[in-house]
């Protein structure tokens, strides 16, 4: 899938790979502020997945997570506590993975502007 060579970094992430996420998501979040402007009476939020996911490859003890590089499928045979890993098989997020994620999202904590879901579209303040 990508070459062995390839930079990681402290955690043990591709750095190329992070390096393109991250300038994607630094446009993306300039585009919506653009957009705020441009379009005055709409609402935008802008959730950042990125750092909240990095955040888990970082410190996977302090989510709960047994090894943030860990993987819950071995050669076929799914582990018997997927709960415990941030991912499957290194690319896809487990359910616990997943669910941490989509609770700060829901609660406004990965977004910008910072508000809860159900909140989130009404028009936000300038």
């Amino acid at each position: 899938m990508f070459n062995e060579t390839l930079q990681t970094d402290q955690v043990g992430c591709i750095k190329p790979f992070n390096v393109a996420a991250q300038e994607f998501n630094k446009q993306l979040r300039d585009k919506v502020s653009q957009l705020r402007t441009q379009l005055p009476d709409t609402a935008f939020t802008y959730v950042d997945i990125y750092s909240a996911r990095y955040s888990m490859f970082k410190n996977p003890k302090h989510f709960g997570f047994v090894d943030s590089l860990g993987q819950c499928i071995f050669n076929g045979t799914t582990c018997n506590n997927p709960s415990e890993y941030i991912t499957w098989d290194g690319i896809h997020y487990t359910e616990a993975a997943n669910r941490w994620v989509a609770n700060l999202t829901l609660d406004g904590s990965l977004c910008d502007p910072p508000l809860p879901i159900t909140k989130a579209c009404l028009k936000h303040p300038s």
